[in-house]
């Protein structure tokens, strides 16, 4: 008796012939079946001897479990009344199988696969991905096999939800593989590429087939996929009380608000786009947060809500040092179908004594004969609070100690920058040997324009100060590109600390081009940030003199 394979479901034409010799007319036989889901048709009859054959169709049980089946034959000759005996093989296996980007066998038609809309810009050009060719991470792979030795063919096609695929033959999408489509047994395996085009209305609405036709069989494969839509932002409220210590994460974009609020957004994430509108708590959802760059606590956890649509990143209290960049994404079982870029930076972080944590002396500048800053005490602090919170980012803490009245040669409440000594000497006032001074002048290069000053702020370091003079930054009341209060005063004394703390003998060295960033040359009204090489060198660099 021959031997042959099918699926769960399907059946199997084998071959059964009379051998038995010598004296044999005919041969009376029945094949007995090592497995009740395995089933001979006929079971029993008469064959010629020798030579003679018939076909016997072997139906599988859907139920049937994988492995192989032993059909036994037992005969009896005439006229000799002898016996023999013989036996076949049936290998229950899946004949031919679709894998979905790695999806288990026991979730491919629940919940099935998912596949991310290619509908974003990946590479900013203003194109939707899914008008481009190249490799992209939202196409995922279709893997076709069928069994070895097999006979036939074997055809994908789309039982529902055709528009809302497109496959390719290759990774780059330079080839549309139009469904249905056939192949010889032969050339499996195969992997196509699929993308998806159009959302889903409901779970599961795309659903395909690989169905076998040849030697056995029926047999087929199905996966079921939905095309999804998901979005993330960042959200100041959601499953728990916001934390401000000692660590914030939030997106890469700006972030200033007026009266120096630093960031709008905190440790949370969540969905604000998800198509189609699904119960999430029945699928395999997690949200992963990925460090890309710089140090996170290792014990930071990512706690998703009840409903999996919202998550935050837990940063155990106290923990200091965490300064770079991430991502939060969210999975659906192996797969990544919405992020979003952020930074990670402490904000306020607990702190020792003179770690990382510096404090001003401000100098309210007079020249005891009637002319002084209009500054006050209670504006520096206010001034100063805004300062302590755009510096933090950085994992340092620069606050107000002494706010004192100082009497200085007058020809210094006009100060000229390419006057170096008046400068050095202004610094010299007074000087304190532990905190950063700050003198609050009437303006810096007044005579360079016409009725107000020309420069907004002014910073000799430790390092350029040398042996003989002492550092200290100077502040005017006005100046000519509007310096004089608000954000705008606040970024440029927190810009001159940073240049003190890089200590630099050059400060112009520490400027960049970038509108953002808060080492900016001049004013401008979203300059903020900085970056993590910034921030570690000034956490390297610093010096108090």
């Amino acid at each position: 008796m021959s031997s042959g394979a099918s699926c769960p479901g399907g059946n199997v034409e084998l071959e059964l012939s009379a051998g038995c010799e010598p004296d044999c007319a005919s041969l009376d036989w029945s094949i007995s079946s090592g497995s009740p889901d395995v089933t001979p048709n006929p079971a029993s009859g008469s064959l010629a001897c020798p030579g003679g054959t018939v076909a016997i169709t072997v139906e599988v049980s859907s139920d049937a479990a994988p492995g192989p089946v032993i059909l036994s034959v037992t005969g009896t000759t005439t006229p000799a009344g002898g016996s023999c005996n013989g036996q076949g093989t049936v290998s229950v296996a899946e004949l031919v199988n679709l894998t979905f980007a790695g999806l288990p066998p026991a979730e491919e038609t629940d919940p099935g696969g998912f596949l991310a809309i290619n509908d974003d810009d990946d590479n900013e050009n203003g194109v939707p991905d899914m008008n481009e060719t190249g490799v992209d991470p939202d196409v995922r792979s279709l893997e076709l096999y069928a069994h070895a030795g097999l006979t036939g063919t074997a055809t994908l096609s789309p039982l529902s939800g055709a528009a809302r695929v497109k496959a390719y033959s290759d990774g780059n999408r330079t080839t549309v593989v139009p469904l249905p489509k056939s192949w010889d047994v032969g050339e499996l395996p195969q992997t196509l590429y699929l993308e998806g085009v159009q959302v889903s209305s409901a779970v599961g609405d795309v659903e395909l087939r690989l169905l076998y036709a040849g030697d056995s069989g029926p047999c087929e494969d199905r996966v079921k996929l939905t095309v999804l839509r998901a979005e993330i932002e960042p959200i100041t409220s959601g499953i728990g009380p916001i934390p401000i210590n000692p660590a914030i994460v939030a997106p890469m974009t700006p972030l200033l608000l007026d009266d120096g609020v630093l960031f709008w957004n905190a440790n949370y994430f969540a969905l604000t786009t998800f198509q189609p509108n699904v119960d999430l708590s029945t699928l395999p959802v997690t949200w992963v947060f990925d460090t890309t760059s710089g140090f996170l606590n290792p014990t930071a956890e990512v706690v998703a809500a009840p409903d999996r649509r919202s998550a935050r990143l837990e940063i155990p209290w106290p923990s200091f040092g965490n300064l770079g960049t991430g991502r939060m994404e969210f999975h659906i079982g192996e797969g990544v179908y919405a992020d979003i870029e952020a930074l990670i930076k402490n904000v306020q972080p607990d702190l020792e004594p003179g770690d990382f944590r510096f404090q001003i002396k401000a100098h309210l500048c007079t020249d005891g004969a009637g002319t002084s800053t209009s500054r006050t005490e209670a504006e520096i602090r206010t001034i100063m609070s805004d300062v302590t919170k755009v510096l933090s980012q950085c994992g340092i803490i620069v606050t107000t100690g002494q706010v004192v009245t100082t009497q200085v040669n007058p020809a210094y409440m006009k100060l000229d920058s390419t006057a170096w000594f008046d400068m050095w000497f202004l610094f010299g006032t007074d000087e304190d040997a532990t905190a950063i001074d700050v003198f609050f002048i009437q303006a810096i290069d007044f005579a360079q324009e016409e009725g107000c000053g020309y420069t907004s702020g002014l910073t000799g370091t430790p390092a350029a100060s040398g042996v003989g003079y002492e550092a200290g930054i100077a502040i005017p009341d006005s100046a000519c590109d509007g310096t004089s209060a608000g954000q705008e005063v606040v970024r440029t004394l927190a810009h001159e600390i940073v240049h003190y703390l890089f200590n630099h003998n050059d400060v112009s060295d520490d400027h960049v081009a970038d509108s953002r960033n808060l080492m900016l040359a001049g004013t401008n009204e979203t300059k903020r940030d900085l970056s993590q090489t910034q921030c570690l060198e000034v956490r390297s660099n610093y010096g108090v003199d």
